[in-house]
């Protein structure tokens, strides 16, 4: 959708050459210190331009009249684009056609191009109405950011970001970008991460608590391989373990003669 960047502009206006802002209020054109009411035109010249500081032009319409101070032959009027640089994109050249009313040039400019309108012959050359049809210029702006994402970690230090475009709106028409950067990032989950505890391994069979008859020996193991921290579970199952040991019988007494033992003076005797 374009829109019409600023009105007609006569010829028979007094002005003088300055940068319009955007919309334009008035044409920079050559044809001075005109007086159609007079019959004359004073002073042509061989040019007619405008330039919008923050408008792109897409399309150069020219109406042709006959009044004094007006186009009475446009046929080669040439339609440019000058940019600040001096390029110059041409655009079309005005060919006459009997009875026609109006002649539509598309140009595709830039943003802030001057539009340029010429003639090889400027006696023959006053250009009354000119429309200029294109697109104000749109600068982008930032939307807002979106929610932080999930940190990339649960524990021990992740990073998480969150990120905008440049949509509200889009820059258009030789519009200007946003500036700055389209996402942010920031530390999250910076605790440490909890340790479970781990098994070490057993100890060796403790002695047995019976020569014969059956007995019990004993082993340990510790939770320290790792040691739970940080919030971490400890070590499941028991830390000791048992099982039986010298479960071979007792020697019985047999049925030899009772021998007498007895002490006499501290000495062991027979």
């Amino acid at each position: 959708y374009q829109r019409r960047v600023r009105g007609i502009q006569f010829a028979n206006q007094k002005s003088t050459p300055h940068d319009h802002p955007s919309p334009a209020r008035k044409a920079i054109d050559g044809n001075k210190n005109g007086h159609a009411a007079a019959g004359y035109c004073a002073n042509p010249e061989v040019w007619w331009k405008a330039h919008f500081r923050h408008s792109q032009i897409s399309k150069v319409v020219i109406y042709p009249r006959t009044d004094a101070c007006c186009a009475s032959k446009i046929n080669g009027a040439k339609v440019s684009m000058q940019s600040g640089s001096n390029r110059i994109l041409y655009c079309g050249t005005v060919r006459y056609v009997k009875g026609k009313t109006k002649y539509e040039i598309n140009c595709g400019g830039k943003l802030a191009d001057t539009v340029l309108i010429e003639h090889p012959h400027p006696k023959e050359f006053m250009l009354c109405e000119v429309e200029l049809y294109g697109n104000y210029a749109v600068d982008g702006r930032w939307t807002k950011f979106t929610p932080w994402s999930t940190c990339s970690k649960k524990c021990g230090g992740g990073t998480q970001k969150r990120t905008r475009t440049c949509t509200n709106p889009k820059p258009a028409h030789g519009g200007r970008r946003c500036h700055g950067s389209s996402y942010e990032r920031q530390s999250c989950n910076k605790h440490k991460c909890p340790i479970n505890g781990g098994w070490n391994r057993f100890s060796s069979w403790s002695r047995c608590t019976a020569t014969c008859g059956g007995g019990t020996q004993l082993r340990n193991r510790r939770c320290n391989r790792p040691t739970p921290r940080y919030g971490g579970k400890p070590c499941a199952g028991n830390s000791c373990e048992s099982r039986k040991c010298n479960t071979h019988k007792c020697p019985q007494c047999g049925s030899a003669p009772i021998t007498k033992i007895g002490y006499h003076h501290g000495v062991l005797e027979e």
